[in-house]
């Protein structure tokens, strides 16, 4: 097989990648999630409900505390963990791809 053939079973993303920035979502809620090894990349969140508490770790160190962040506005942030209270919480998985 060339370095350019795929397995006839690869879909189009498989095949040619993601072309969008972002490539899946994760939604955290009334829990805590962990973005290294397997769930690496994540590279923004949105909070989707008013009264979220909880907080973001961000990957070169420090927290932001989520309570003072405002609902509906994407925040470029590279997260290791996400934490929150029976809120949504989006946190968008980049496409490693695209700079």
């Amino acid at each position: 097989m060339a370095i350019n053939d795929h397995p006839s079973d690869y879909d189009q993303f498989q095949k040619f990648g993601h072309p969008g920035k972002y490539k899946s979502v994760h939604v955290i809620n009334n829990a805590t999630g962990s973005f290294t090894a397997s769930t690496y990349g994540a590279g923004a969140l949105i909070l989707g409900e008013t009264g979220t508490t909880g907080h973001a770790d961000l990957s070169g160190g420090g927290r932001v505390n989520l309570a003072h962040l405002t609902v509906g506005t994407q925040y470029d942030f590279a997260l290791t963990e996400v934490a929150c209270n029976a809120k949504a919480v989006y946190v968008l998985i980049r496409n490693p791809k695209l700079s």
